[in-house]
C-alpha cells in the first residue's frame, strides 16, 4: 500500500511570534531564490538552442552556450546557497543533493590529474568541471524546486526546449539544409551534429508521449511524438533508433505490469507489436544502405591489422580497443577529465585526437577505476531512486512522469555504448531536469485505478 509523501505537521507546535527584522529577511531570501530558479529553467529551456549560434557569435571567446552556462551555473550555486540557509530553521538537506554535491567537489581531483602532468595546457580539465558542475547544480536546483512544487513549471519550459531544435529540423529536412556525411543527407536541428540532435529527439520522444497521455491537450502530445519520430528518421542515426526503441520498450514494460485486465493486456501487446513492426520497417527502410555498409564482419577483422577503417562501426571498435590499451597506463586515475578530446591515442584524418564514441570506455580512460566507480555509483543511486518512484507512487500522473524519466536514463545507458553521450551537453541538461522533476515530486496519494 502506497502512501503519500507527508510533511510533518508545525500547525500544533507553538512558535514565537517573529519579530519585523526577522521576517524581511527570509522574504528578500525568496525573492533572489525565485530569480535564481527562473534563470536556470532559462536555461533548461533554450541550451537546446545555442548550439548552433556558436559558430556565429562569440563574446570574449566564449560562445553563447557557455555564457549561459556559466550564468546558469551561477545562478544554481546561489539559489542552493540561499535554500540551505533558508531552511536551517525548516528541515534537512537531502541526500541525494549531498551526494550530488560532493561528487561535483570530488571530481576536481581529476581537474588537477591533467594540470599537474600538462601544467597550463592542462586547462580543458577546468572548462570540462565547469560543464559537469553546471549540470549537477542543475540537478540539484530543479530537484528542490520540484519538492517545492514546481513540477509543471519546469515541465513546461522543459517542453519548450523541444520547438526550436523541431523548427530547425523541419526547415532543413524540406530545404535540403543539413549536412552530408558519406553521400548521406542528415538533418541536425539547432545542434553541432546529427547524433546529439538524435539524442534530444528520443528523449523528446517520450516526453510528447507523457503529455498525450496525461496532458489537457492530448492531440499535441501524439502530434509532437510523431514529428519527432519522422525527424529523428530523418536524423538518420543508429543510435538515436536504438535509444528510442529501449525507452519504449521500458516504457511499455511498467505499463504491462500494471495493467491487471487480460483483455487490456492482449490489446496493449497487439497494438504496441503494430508500432514497434511499423517503426522498425520504417527505421530498415532508411538506414538500409547504412547497415549493409557498416556490418560486413571481414571488414571489421582487418581494421585491427591494418588499422584502415572505411565504416563507422569498425572505426569505433578499434577505436574502443585503442582508448583501453592507453588506460592501463594510468589505470587508476586516469588522464583526467576531457582528456579523450586533447591525449586520446586515436588520431581523425586530420590529425587531431578522436572521441572515444563510448562513454564507458570515456569514463576508465579520463578518471580511471576510482573515478569510475565513483561517477558510476552515483548514477546508479540515482536510477534506483526513480525505480522506486517508479514502483511507489500512487498518483498515476507522477507515476507515468517517473517511469518516463526511467525509460530516459536507460535511453541515455543505451546511447553511452556506442556514441559520446557524455559531452552532449544540451542533450543532459534535459535528462538532468527531467530527472529531477521526478525525483522531486511529491507524490498526491490519489490511488491509481486498479
Amino acid at each position: 500500500m502506497c502512501k503519500p509523501d507527508m510533511k510533518p505537521n508545525s500547525a500544533d507546535k507553538q512558535k514565537p511570534v517573529p519579530r519585523a527584522s526577522q521576517i524581511r529577511l527570509p522574504q528578500r531570501l525568496m525573492s533572489f531564490s525565485s530569480l535564481a530558479f527562473h534563470c536556470v529553467i532559462l536555461f533548461v529551456a533554450v541550451r537546446s538552442s545555442l548550439d548552433v549560434l556558436g559558430a556565429y557569435v562569440s563574446i570574449g571567446g566564449l560562445n553563447p552556450a557557455a555564457i549561459c552556462g556559466l550564468l546558469a551555473f551561477g545562478a544554481g550555486i546561489l539559489y542552493l546557497v540561499l535554500t540551505f540557509v533558508r531552511r536551517e530553521l525548516q528541515s534537512s538537506e537531502d541526500r541525494l543533493v549531498n551526494f550530488a554535491l560532493l561528487w561535483m567537489l570530488l571530481i576536481l581531483v581529476w581537474v588537477a590529474v591533467p594540470l599537474c602532468r600538462e601544467g597550463r595546457d592542462g586547462m580543458w580539465a577546468v572548462r570540462e568541471w565547469v560543464r559537469l558542475a553546471t549540470l549537477a547544480t542543475v540537478f540539484c536546483v530543479l530537484f528542490k524546486a520540484s519538492q517545492d512544487g514546481h513540477n509543471k513549471k519546469i515541465l513546461c519550459y522543459l517542453t519548450f526546449a523541444m520547438v526550436i531544435p523541431a523548427l530547425f529540423g523541419i526547415y532543413q529536412f524540406f530545404m535540403h539544409a543539413g549536412i552530408e556525411i558519406k553521400g548521406v543527407h542528415r538533418i541536425y536541428g539547432s545542434f553541432a551534429h546529427p547524433n546529439p540532435y538524435s539524442f534530444h529527439l528520443a528523449a523528446m520522444v517520450m516526453l510528447c508521449w507523457y503529455w498525450a497521455a496525461h496532458g489537457r491537450m492530448p492531440w499535441l502530445g501524439y502530434a509532437g511524438a510523431a514529428i519527432h519520430i519522422l525527424l529523428l528518421l530523418a536524423a538518420e542515426s543508429f543510435t538515436g533508433l536504438v535509444m528510442l526503441a529501449g525507452g519504449v520498450g521500458v516504457y511499455g514494460f511498467f505499463v504491462l505490469m500494471e495493467n491487471r485486465d487480460p483483455e487490456s493486456v492482449r490489446k496493449a501487446v497487439l497494438l504496441g507489436g503494430i508500432l514497434a513492426a511499423a517503426f522498425a520497417g520504417m527505421a530498415v527502410y532508411v538506414l538500409w544502405d547504412r547497415i549493409v555498409y557498416e556490418f560486413r564482419p571481414e571488414e571489421i577483422a582487418a581494421a585491427f591489422e591494418t588499422e584502415q577503417m572505411k565504416g563507422s562501426l569498425s572505426w569505433r571498435l578499434v577505436a574502443w580497443y585503442k582508448f583501453l590499451q592507453a588506460a592501463w597506463q594510468h589505470p587508476l586515475l586516469g588522464y583526467g577529465l576531457d582528456a579523450s578530446a586533447h591525449l586520446g591515442p586515436w588520431p581523425m584524418p586530420d590529425g587531431t585526437p578522436a572521441e572515444p564514441h563510448n562513454d564507458y570506455v570515456r569514463m576508465i580512460f579520463e578518471t580511471g577505476f576510482i573515478g569510475t566507480l565513483m561517477t558510476g555509483s552515483l548514477i546508479v543511486f540515482i536510477a534506483i531512486r526513480l525505480f522506486k518512484k517508479c514502483k511507489n507512487m500512487c498518483s498515476l500522473n507522477e507515476k507515468r512522469l517517473a517511469q518516463t524519466a526511467f525509460a530516459v536514463v536507460v535511453m541515455a545507458f543505451l546511447g553511452a555504448v556506442n556514441d559520446n553521450v557524455w559531452i552532449a551537453t544540451a542533450y543532459l541538461t534535459e535528462v538532468a531536469a527531467l530527472v529531477a522533476v521526478a525525483l522531486g515530486q511529491r507524490d498526491s496519494g490519489v490511488e491509481m485505478p486498479q
